[in-house]
């Protein structure tokens, strides 16, 4: 005989004997177990044979009996059933024998003190959930015409050293614990992991009457263990390992934590959809918890569903009428929205169910773009040394350098020319010119002879004024030169200068014949009033301003992410089917490792978590300083045209009826609009 059982005083089993049913001393080849067979009842008698490593396990009524005993053997050629008492009727029932398809799962046993079982690799937050580690922003250098000057362009950078220190935090972790798997270092799965539901609160338990109380369609231990199961890798031969059992939710129940009864698989891997995203799968199932709801009388489980892969992070939930199941896979889905991996749920004394779980989420941190506001620049040549007359005249209008009759009386006495005189003979009308100075006088202190030569003066500007050499030249700048519009303030990139011969005509006051329709020789220059062009154009379109700070008031932009890990607790519907809304999240992390089970194991409810009774989100909005906004000419502040040159002056349409006027960069600048 390869394998016998024998039931009746006591269960026993033995292996590899050679005697007969007919022997009187037939028993003297078994082993007893520690179960014993009760009259009247139904048993369920489960024999496993591991035929790689030639030993078996036998449990009754679910609760292992023998483990790994050992036998000799390759096949089994029958089974034999018989009843050696005849006075006792015997009944059989749903006898099956073949490959093992119950995912070789395996009740805890306990060993020194200690509850032992195999678990599947215990997962947690994958690095990816983690995220990175602190970074900061690239250091940007803003060039200015100060900046460029030769003064700085030494060996030594002029003695700045660019780029010095440590640019703006951009992305900042707060993750204080971090492994190169995610969370904690992959490890196996322990007992404390699953879910223990007791069934019966103090006081209601009955040694001698189980579970009629509260639980009367209830017929199993007090306590109920779930914990998932994997089956991904052929353990035996002969062991049922395909695609339609990867794996599933399975339960032991216990009355002392010593003796377990096996429950079986209560969920299949392969019940599981995904209802958000409609992948595929394959999925597994992680930390099942499990709550008796008072309003429905069902068993409610939650657990977390993942793919192969591990992205997925979802919740699910499924329900029975039974502790010991079957559960019905009801939905899965992201609580308040996010993904989960590490999670419990619980009940506070009022009945209220709670699902508590860990997320990490990002933070942003919003503030406008920094714009750089002009730096003020000295007015220059082409050869770019500086027009002082210019820049004074762009820089405070000075009344001096508009007027075109300044040297009126100078030219009426050609002193804006250089000194020339000429004689004419008045007969042979030869020329002849007199060069300055007394001695080039005749012996009557005359300059041509008189009447026989005729005086003709081109010029009489002094050669010896350094101001007069070439003739006394007239203050006067002129708009239409091109030379007074070489130059455009462009010291950083938000300036979009136009020349000044267009800010000139910014006004109507500056659309004019430069002489104001006076010839120079108009005997009215005298009576003239010059009029005072500051306030009615744009002349004065590079006035001294002092240099700011940029503004923060371009576009909004994330200036900072701040990454962290949070602990929710959000309140379960009545039917415990789905969160209600009502939460409460704060920032923490779990030490050595630890997930939240542990906590509430080691703890309990004493821990004194509660959703409160606002409802929020776990979705984190943007985090930004009502002090500073974006401003609306954020771009166009520092424009003096917006397409072409004038169409932003004082008699412009958009000036008149969009308020968008000459630009002044001191007003600018100084926040005037």
């Amino acid at each position: 005989v390869l394998i016998g059982l024998l039931i009746g005083d006591g269960i026993k089993h033995a292996a590899n004997y050679n005697g007969s049913l007919r022997d009187a001393d037939h028993g003297r080849y078994f082993k007893p177990t520690n179960q014993n067979a009760i009259p009247g009842t139904w048993h369920n008698i489960d024999l496993r044979l591991d035929w790689n490593n030639k030993t078996y396990d036998l449990s009754i009524d679910g609760v292992r009996a023998v483990s790994q005993h050992p036998f000799e053997g390759d096949s089994i050629q029958s089974v034999m059933i018989s009843n050696l008492n005849l006075d006792q009727p015997i009944w059989f029932d749903e006898i099956f024998v073949g490959s093992d398809a119950t995912m070789n799962f395996s009740c805890p046993y306990v060993h020194s003190e200690n509850i032992k079982m195999k678990r599947p690799m215990q997962t947690g937050w994958t690095s990816e959930d983690i995220g990175d580690k602190s970074e900061t922003h690239n250091m940007q250098r803003h060039n200015s015409h100060i900046s460029n000057r030769q003064v700085y362009f030494h060996d030594d950078n002029g003695g700045l050293v660019p780029y010095d220190g440590e640019g703006h935090r951009s992305y900042t972790s707060e993750i204080k614990f971090r492994y190169p798997d995610g969370d904690h270092r992959d490890t196996g799965g322990l007992f404390g992991a699953g879910s223990t539901l007791d069934l019966h609160s103090p006081g209601e338990w009955d040694v001698d009457n189980p579970i009629k109380n509260r639980y009367p369609h209830s017929r199993i231990g007090k306590y109920v263990w779930y914990g998932e199961h994997e089956n991904f890798k052929m353990e035996r031969d002969g062991y049922a390992n395909d695609k339609f059992n990867p794996g599933g939710i399975a339960s032991c129940s216990t009355n002392d934590f010593i003796t377990w009864k096996n429950e079986g698989i209560m969920m299949n891997y392969v019940n599981v959809t995904d209802m958000v995203r409609g992948s595929l799968g394959p999925f597994k199932l992680e930390r099942p918890k499990v709550l008796f709801n008072e309003l429905t009388k069902r068993y409610i489980m939650w657990m977390t569903i993942n793919n192969e892969s591990g992205d997925l992070g979802m919740a699910g939930v499924a329900v029975s009428n039974f502790a010991n199941g079957p559960f019905d896979f009801i939905r899965s889905f992201y609580p308040d929205g996010n993904q989960t991996r590490d999670q419990t749920v619980f009940q506070d004394s009022d009945g209220n169910a709670f699902l508590v779980r860990t997320y990490y989420a990002t933070v942003e941190y919003i503030l406008p773009s920094p714009i750089m506001q002009p730096m003020w620049e000295s007015v220059k040549n082409d050869d770019g040394t500086t027009n002082y007359p210019l820049n004074y005249h762009r820089a405070h209008y000075e009344p001096g350098y508009d007027d075109y009759h300044d040297i009126y009386l100078q030219r009426w006495r050609t002193e804006s020319k250089p000194w020339k005189v000429t004689c004419v003979n008045v007969i042979t009308k030869v020329e002849r010119e007199v060069l300055y100075g007394k001695e080039y006088l005749n012996f009557e202190g005359e300059v041509c002879n008189d009447p026989f030569e005729q005086k003709i003066v081109h010029g009489q500007g002094s050669p010896l004024q350094e101001n007069s050499q070439n003739g006394i030249q007239s203050r006067f700048l002129d708009p239409s030169d091109q030379m007074n519009s070489i130059w455009k303030p462009s010291s950083v990139p938000g300036v979009k200068a136009q020349p000044w011969s267009a800010n000139y005509k910014d006004g109507t006051c500056g659309m004019r014949k430069m002489n104001n329709d006076m010839h120079e020789y108009d005997p009215n220059l005298p009576d003239r009033e010059l009029e005072h062009r500051l306030d009615c154009s744009n002349i004065a379109d590079n006035p001294i301003h002092p240099t700011l700070p940029d503004k923060l008031i371009g576009p909004n932009r994330i200036v900072e992410k701040r990454r962290a890990k949070y602990v929710s607790v959000s309140r379960l519907t009545e039917d415990f089917l789905d969160t209600s809304g009502i939460l409460h999240s704060f920032e923490g992390e779990m030490e050595d490792e630890k997930d939240l089970v542990n906590l509430l194991n080691n703890i309990g409810l004493d821990f004194g978590w509660d959703s409160g009774k606002s409802i929020k989100s776990t979705l984190h909005a943007p985090k930004q300083n009502p002090n500073f906004q974006q401003e609306d000419d954020w771009d166009t502040r520092f424009h003096q045209y917006i397409k072409s040159f004038n169409d932003r002056a004082l008699y412009s349409m958009a000036c008149v009826l969009d308020g968008n006027c000459p630009v002044n960069f001191k007003d600018r600048v100084a926040g005037h609009p």
